[in-house]
């Protein structure tokens, strides 16, 4: 099919006859040149058919009438309608024909080719013909030459129009895909937003699920107050040792315990960081400075007050330049925490191996006030390195000082710092001290101590722990009075009640307290040293230490006797019995209630041999003695009092001879508790107890006396690895002592008074008692003794007691309690206690009533429980 030039929607080719017969008046112009422009397809075989039907019209005569005008073809009117239409016609056909086969030819190729019977031949050529076919090729170059430049023009255009067409294509399938990445986008976004929603609610579901989880730990129970309190007390535990986690090996900075809590758990890590309190406590234990986390501990602690420690373990600082590092550590605390922070500090630790630390410190101290501090802690450790073998601290504020603000200090505690360098404003409103100064290094003046004690007037609580006393002697003494009287000063202390002293020298002893009038002292610790270490030789230095030469006897024994008037509890633990004996010796105890005595030694499984009663103190007598204590002594000693098989006797006791451990207790009739903790033949101790009873004693006949000869007042006995105490030692005194009053015939005077001699008391006292011995050791025939009296008359008889000569009391007016007894004595009454006890509390006895049993083999717990059955309550483990 080829194409034509056909107007759209026609299907003849008529659009190329009415062109071809268009007239116009004078001439028509036709450019043969003229590209067709086949725009549709048409039948060929039918424009042919047409185009001859109208050949027949052509008037070849008008040929010669042409004209040649700008390479166009002109005909006369009357040549329009001939020769050009069949021209036109017949190239038009041509050229539809060769665009059917695909050929395309130009205007001069299709003349060219015209078949030679087609061709129109006019019938005369001239001169003009020459013209026109010059013309008609010039036409036809011109017509190339336009034609291949419309083509290219033509070919252009359609590029662009292409390139156009496929811009835009591309422009909307961009479009296209921007909007779709637009709506994926969207999507995504959505999607995230749903995974994050989705995430958030699993972390919360899983939060519940451990909150639900955690609330099965007991711990989490506690109201977050409680857990707050719990670990501020477990902040402020003090390290036990340099291998104690507080000293991480690991850890070469300042890390918080506060900030270790908090990495436990959120509900932990809430009540960390909502407790100020908590990082108020700032303990620095590093040589190394690190102001960061500091700052952050001074922040989150807002208004608490601030309580801080710098201590720094001794094998950190093993080197001169690890204690220069320490020092200018220090100094920057100093700098920054214990200067600006004056007014809200309320504690303060600082531990240094060097006193040049420890002056900055003391100093500013002296020059600044500190209105909150409550408690202070300065300590010099003692080290064996000869680096740090420095001098001590020249400074002396003790007297010379600025005054400065302690309003709120109660407690200082202080180690191997002279006490020099404190000033005495600090010690105004001082109510505990503790003082540390070991042998090696740091002895202490007793003049230095005594004018210190002087500036506390309001001190209640002294602890003295290995201090080792330095004395100053005067080259003019020579009265046979003690040397140190004329040297030393007088103290008052009028509200000191307790007094710890550890690692004491029994000469030093009695020398300090002779210097102290403490009137109220009711609690005394003390521990006495061995013989072997009274006197040091330190860095070439005599220290005399043991008391001198004692001073010639005197008409008066009691001459020398410091009398502790109010003190009514005393616990004295010793390496050997000299050294009890010179302690105890020295002093009186008139209101003493409570008595612990022990024995130390290195050795595992060593005793002491109990003294007597009347060796160890100064007056034997403790009328008012209710709990006694005794630890690690041997209560049988040499004595003959042991248990013997095959004897006759059902009890397995042989012959039996007064203990002297039970005279100790006949001088406490007021003793309610009996505690015996690893010593031995404390069950003799405990058979001799029972022997007071009724019954007691195997060789009483029916007709022995009633009620107790010896604490009548006991309740309550503690057993503490007691090897040889069995069950039937305890039973028969538990026995023994819940029995009725004895309703027969009584024995005669039930009072006893051992204090005429000073001795033992007499056992013969009760000469109505037939199983008891006489004085020649024999047994008392039952025909011999006196008829017994009724018990009732002996309850209504007035025991009066002997008086006692009043001459020697008198002598000694100077000592207040003997000034006291004399003065009691000589109205014939007071509230002086007695050693007698009266006849209804003989007869009546106190029921034991508890029984504590700990680490005795020979005590089963079956066996225990029989004392419940007697309405013991029995404490066994």
């Amino acid at each position: 099919m080829a194409r034509s030039v056909i107007a759209e929607g026609d299907t003849q080719p008529t659009h190329l006859m009415k062109r071809a017969e268009q007239e116009s008046e004078g001439r028509v112009t036709v450019n043969v040149a003229q590209p067709l422009d086949c725009t549709r397809e048409v039948d060929v075989s039918s424009v042919t058919c047409l185009l001859r039907a109208k050949l027949g019209k052509i008037d070849y005569k008008s040929w010669d009438n042409r004209e040649t005008c700008n390479g166009a073809v002109v005909f006369g009117e009357e040549a329009a309608t001939g020769w050009v239409r069949w021209y036109w016609m017949v190239d038009a056909l041509e050229t539809l024909a060769k665009l059917q086969h695909g050929m395309s030819s130009s205007p001069k190729e299709r003349v060219r080719t015209m078949p030679a019977a087609n061709m129109p031949t006019p019938t005369r050529w001239g001169r003009r013909d020459a013209l026109a076919a010059e013309a008609k090729r010039r036409r036809g170059h011109q017509r190339e030459e336009q034609q291949r430049g419309g083509t290219c023009r033509e070919r252009e255009d359609e590029s662009y129009v292409e390139i156009d067409h496929e811009v835009r294509s591309i422009n909307a399938q961009v479009d296209s895909l921007q909007r779709r990445e637009d709506e994926l986008a969207r999507i995504l976004q959505d999607m995230q937003r749903l995974h994050a929603a989705v995430q958030a609610e699993k972390r919360s579901l899983l939060q519940q699920r451990v909150q639900l989880e955690s609330q099965k730990q007991p711990i989490n129970w506690l109201p977050s107050e409680l857990l707050s309190r719990i670990f501020y007390h477990v902040l402020w535990q003090d390290p036990a040792s340099d291998n104690d986690s507080c000293f991480s090996v690991q850890r070469n900075t300042f890390y918080p315990d506060t900030i270790v809590l908090s990495q436990v758990c959120s509900l932990w890590r809430q009540i960390a960081l909502s407790t100020s309190r908590l990082w108020s406590y700032i303990p620095y234990r590093t040589r190394r400075w690190c102001p960061n986390v500091l700052g952050m501990s001074l922040e989150r602690a807002r208004s608490s007050p601030i309580d801080l420690i710098y201590a720094v373990r001794s094998r950190d600082v093993c080197a001169k330049a690890n204690a220069q590092e320490e020092v200018r550590t220090g100094k920057e605390l100093l700098k920054t925490v214990i200067r600006p922070y004056s007014h809200r500090l309320r504690s303060l630790h600082v531990t240094f191996h060097e006193m040049v630390g420890m002056d900055a410190v003391v100093t500013t101290l002296s020059s600044l006030d500190f209105p909150m501090l409550e408690h202070c802690e300065f300590i010099v450790p003692p080290t064996n390195h000869r680096y740090f073998l420095s001098k001590t601290s020249a400074l002396n504020f003790l007297h010379h000082s600025t005054p400065c603000r302690f309003d709120s200090l109660t407690s200082i505690r202080v180690q191997r710092v002279p006490l020099r360098c404190f000033s005495r404003h600090t010690l105004v409103n001082l109510r505990k001290l503790y003082l540390s100064f070991p042998a090696q290094g740091s002895l202490l003046p007793t003049d230095e101590l005594l004018r210190f004690l002087t500036h506390s007037p309001q001190l209640e609580d002294l602890t003295l722990d290995d201090v080792w006393l330095t004395w100053a002697h005067s080259s003019t003494t020579t009265s046979s009075t003690d040397p140190h009287a004329d040297s030393l000063l007088d103290a008052t202390l009028p509200m000191l009640h307790r007094l710890t002293w550890r690692a004491a020298a029994a000469a030093n002893v009695s020398s300090l307290m002779s210097s102290l009038h403490i009137p109220r002292l009711q609690s005394w610790d003390l521990t006495v040293l061995p013989a072997s270490k009274r006197n040091i030789n330190s860095h070439n230095f005599t220290v005399p230490l043991s008391q001198p030469q004692g001073r010639p006897p005197t008409s008066d024994p009691l001459e020398g006797i410091h009398t502790l008037s109010a003190l009514t509890d005393l616990t004295v633990q010793c390496h050997d019995a000299e050294g009890l004996k010179g302690v105890l010796r020295k002093f009186g105890f008139p209101a003493l209630e409570r008595l612990e005595l022990g024995f130390l030694d290195p050795n595992p499984g060593a005793k002491l041999v109990l003294p007597r009663a009347d060796s160890l103190f100064r007056d034997p007598r403790l009328p008012t003695v209710t709990h006694l204590t005794l630890t690690d002594f041997a209560l049988e000693g040499e004595r003959a009092y042991r248990r013997a098989a095959g004897n006759g006797h059902g009890d397995g006791y042989g012959s039996e001879v007064e203990d002297e451990d039970m005279a100790m207790l006949r001088y406490m009739p007021n003793l309610v508790s009996l505690t015996l903790v690893s010593c031995a033949s404390a069950g003799v101790l405990l058979h001799e107890l029972a022997r007071t009873c009724t019954g007691g004693s195997p060789a009483a006949g029916p007709d022995e006396g009633p009620g107790v000869r010896a604490c009548p007042k006991l309740e309550e006995v503690t057993l503490m690895s007691c090897q040889d105490v069995s069950f039937g030692d305890v039973y028969r005194i538990a026995h023994l002592r819940s029995r009725k009053p004895y309703q027969g015939s009584a024995a005669a005077n039930m009072n006893v008074d051992g204090s005429g001699s000073g001795g033992v008391p007499r056992s013969d006292i009760h000469s109505a008692d037939p199983g008891l011995s006489n004085s020649n050791g024999k047994e008392a025939a039952i025909g011999d003794a006196p008829p017994s009296p009724d018990p009732s008359a002996l309850l209504q008889r007035k025991i009066v007691p002997l008086r006692r000569s009043l001459r020697r009391a008198a002598q000694n007016t100077s000592n207040p309690y003997h000034g006291e007894v004399a003065a009691q004595a000589a109205v014939g009454a007071g509230p002086t206690p007695t050693m007698m006890f009266s006849m209804s509390e003989a007869l009546n006895p106190a029921k034991l009533a508890r029984v504590y049993i700990d680490d005795c083999p020979l005590v089963m717990k079956g066996d225990a429980a029989a004392l419940e059955g007697m309405g013991v309550m029995v404490s066994y483990s």
